[in-house]
């Protein structure tokens, strides 16, 4: 018997036996769960077993959801502090955001997350372009002479 028919017949004697999935056993095909329930409770029209299946999900992924809301939080923090003017981290945010960053990494799983991760790596190899311009750091005569527009008095 080869392993592909023992792992059909394991399945279908689970199936018949009542044996039921442990949430955990497995973190990718939980997530991808969890995610494929989420677009579906979208839509009207979810089981009893579904949404206590999600439900389920939430409740275990409760304390990683709550992570991950703060991490973001911070984050808009630091970013707002840097282009906006908003006050900055203090030496405790940033030690939580850089714990936080390191427990809670963007989701592998998020087509978002694959795209922006392919589209690093080819600017990373020199193989793609940053808005379609050139990597290179420009050199001083690329800059405009902000200095000759300061002074120029207009009588030319």
């Amino acid at each position: 018997m080869s392993t592909r028919s023992l792992r059909a017949r394991l399945e279908r004697l689970e199936a018949r036996a009542g044996a039921r999935y442990v949430i955990g056993e497995d973190l990718e095909r939980d997530r991808k769960r969890r995610e494929e329930l989420s677009r579906l409770n979208l839509y009207p029209g979810l089981t009893d077993a579904q949404i206590a299946e999600k439900a389920a999900f939430d409740k275990f992924y409760e304390k990683e959801d709550r992570d991950r809301r703060r991490c973001s939080e911070l984050h808009y923090k630091n970013l707002w502090s840097h282009i906006g003017g908003g006050p900055a981290l203090t030496d405790a945010e940033r030690k939580e955001h850089a714990e936080l960053r390191e427990r809670c990494p963007p989701n592998p799983l998020s087509p978002r997350f694959r795209e922006l991760a392919a589209e690093l790596r080819a600017i990373a190899r020199g193989e793609q372009k940053i808005g379609g311009g050139d990597n290179s750091k420009p050199n001083d005569s690329e800059l405009p002479d902000s200095s000759s527009e300061m002074h120029d008095t207009g009588s030319g």
